[in-house]
């Protein structure tokens, strides 16, 4: 965004010369904008958030056409200060909005506009995202939520797409605040209800995490012990410590046949799956300590919609997430540090250390680094004022962008490319509704899963997401990626689910059917292009696109010296022995 907030750049990154070599510079017209999101969507690129009235804010489109046209949703009336949440809320693979509407009524004031394919918009008429998709049901462990209908969502939103109870299929945990300021997070399990002929999704509550009385903020959800169930963590502003809770439910084996437990079913007010036993992220935790500071940095570039947040990505290519924050410093300044995901290391007993027996003292199963070959990389820049991971050149290992204050007032925002090249072997995936034209819009909250072999021979899960999260601030890229380490196979299951809304002929809901599709064998170092338009996944379709190892030209350089090593030493033997038999010829035995 520009200093004036009336325009938007957007830079066009160029494969073949690493470098944003484009740009095109996109007028608001009367939006004055506080915060531009990319979205995903068959008409849609580009939301802006407009704030130039006193009164409410509200969202502007810019299409996906090559002259940007803009479509202002005037409809919505967004609470001053406050951020649009775009998931697909009914399961039909487009992205919907979710947002606070302007007047406070204390009557669901979270409001769901959604996207209606056939129309290429959004439906004008809203529905409360508490009052029409959260089922409670106490008995079967479908918790209530209490004054429900006051809730909003909060800014910042942390709000997250992501499967936690391993059926793949994504849950939603979901970022509210109460009448009283207090910062709830809401850990929503996708589920199926049925009424009679009709079956649909909708959101059962079974853990509610109490923000603010603990302290906690920048929710962020991975797979940091790297068993296939999805763990979670945050940062407590208390103890300027990051708190890692693993997740209990245990994900299914390495089975072809079995890889996703059933997505929970409710019928009639019954159901074979017990909420009640549900026990995600209770028990088992690791604290972190980040060193001296006073807090994760908060950052005012334009507007305040930019928050001290965690982001994940895999720096060492080892399929472990590690952590990227930027934080402040006692001082007052930012200060990026890089939190590398490593084992909680023993103590030597010949030569202990007291920074081990820090290191070492409770922890459960993980602990992050400091120390390590990325120390140094912020240094580059004075002030970073935030930084994200993205691969750059599609090679399965993250870089980094870091966001900082250049010498002459501006922002600066430079690309890290990630140059220590791992011994590991990896898998990314991008899910699209497809269109003639193109790609079309990538699917927000695709699940993926598949089997992988190690070098002792022995058979594991990973497990990856595309979009977790698309509040403001969060910058993931609509990729998911897998780091699997050394392999001596190919990748022998990879599959992709997505719960899809059937309805009749008459329009009405049918059913809600998980569709899972697996694909196997797939090769490793590849880049998978699902096509989830069909809405049945035995018509899915697939590209891939193979990227071999960063050793590959080099191992052809070297075979192809060799070959001429081993030609030129052949020449040059068969060259010899004509010439000794020349030498030994007898010249009488010539007869012609």
């Amino acid at each position: 965004m520009s200093d004036d907030q009336m325009t938007v750049t957007v830079s066009y990154f160029n494969n073949d010369e690493y470098n944003f070599d484009k740009q095109k510079v996109l007028p608001t017209g009367d939006c004055k904008t506080s915060a531009a999101f990319i979205i995903s969507n068959l008409n849609y690129r580009i939301a802006l958030v407009c704030t130039e009235d006193p009164n409410h804010d509200y969202v502007k489109l810019f299409k996906n056409d090559d002259k940007f046209s803009s479509e202002t949703l005037s409809s919505f009336k967004m609470k001053k200060g406050s951020q649009p949440l775009f998931i697909d809320i009914n399961s039909d693979t487009f992205l919907d909005l979710v947002y606070n509407q302007d007047v406070t009524s204390n009557s669901f004031d979270i409001r769901v506009a959604l996207y209606n394919e056939d129309n290429a918009g959004f439906e004008t008429s809203t529905q409360g995202l508490l009052e029409e998709y959260l089922y409670e049901n106490p008995s079967l462990g479908c918790q209530s939520l209490p004054n429900k209908e006051q809730l909003i969502l909060e800014s910042p939103n942390f709000s997250s797409n992501i499967d936690v109870n391993n059926d793949c299929v994504s849950d939603l945990y979901l970022n509210v605040v109460n009448t009283a300021g207090e910062s709830k997070g809401l850990m929503l399990i996708s589920t199926r209800i049925k009424n009679n002929a009709q079956e649909f999704r909708r959101y059962c509550l079974v853990e509610a995490d109490n923000l603010s009385s603990s302290k906690l903020s920048s929710p962020v959800f991975a797979d940091f012990d790297k068993d296939a169930s999805v763990d979670k963590a945050f940062f407590n502003t208390e103890t300027n410590s990051i708190y890692v809770y693993y997740n209990e439910m245990q994900a299914n084996g390495p089975s072809s046949s079995s890889l996703c437990k059933s997505m929970p079913l409710i019928e009639n007010s019954e159901s074979e799956t017990d909420f009640n036993s549900y026990s995600l992220f209770e028990n088992v935790f690791d604290v972190i300590s980040i060193g001296s500071t006073t807090g994760l940095y908060a950052n005012s570039l334009v507007s305040n919609f930019i928050p001290g947040q965690m982001r994940v990505g895999d720096i060492d290519s080892n399929g472990f997430p590690d952590i990227l924050i930027t934080k402040t410093t006692p001082d007052g300044n930012p200060s990026t540090t890089i939190l590398v995901n490593t084992e909680c290391t023993t103590q030597d007993s010949a030569s202990p250390t007291s920074e081990q027996d820090t290191k070492n003292e409770d922890c459960k199963k993980r602990t992050f680094d400091t120390s390590h070959d990325y120390t140094t990389l912020t240094d580059q820049i004075d002030t970073s004022l935030y930084a994200f991971f993205l691969d750059f050149d599609d090679n399965g290992r993250e870089d980094i962008i870091l966001v900082g204050m250049g010498t002459s007032g501006k922002t600066v925002a430079r690309a890290f490319y990630n140059n220590y090249a791992r011994d590991s072997y990896y898998i990314t995936a991008t899910s699209y509704t497809s269109s003639s034209s193109s790609f079309g819009s990538k699917v927000y909250g695709s699940t993926y899963r598949g089997i992988y072999t190690t070098l002792q021979d022995s058979n594991k899960v990973f497990v990856s997401f595309q979009n977790v999260r698309n509040s403001y601030g969060a910058l993931e890229a609509p990729v998911a990626t897998f780091a699997i380490g050394r392999s001596n196979n190919y990748i022998e299951d990879f599959t992709a689910t997505y719960p899809i809304q059937k309805y009749t002929k008459a329009g009405g809901k049918d059913k809600l059917s998980v569709e899972v599709n697996t694909w196997t064998p797939i090769i490793p170092n590849s880049h998978l292009l699902v096509d989830l338009s069909a809405k049945t996944a035995n018509k899915w379709g697939i590209k891939l696109l193979i990227n071999p190892t960063d050793s590959f030209i080099l191992v052809g350089i070297i075979l192809t010296l060799i070959l001429i090593i081993i030609g030129g030493i052949i020449i040059y033997i068969h060259r010899q022995e004509k010439k000794e038999d020349d030498k030994e010829r007898n010249p009488g035995l010539d007869f012609f």
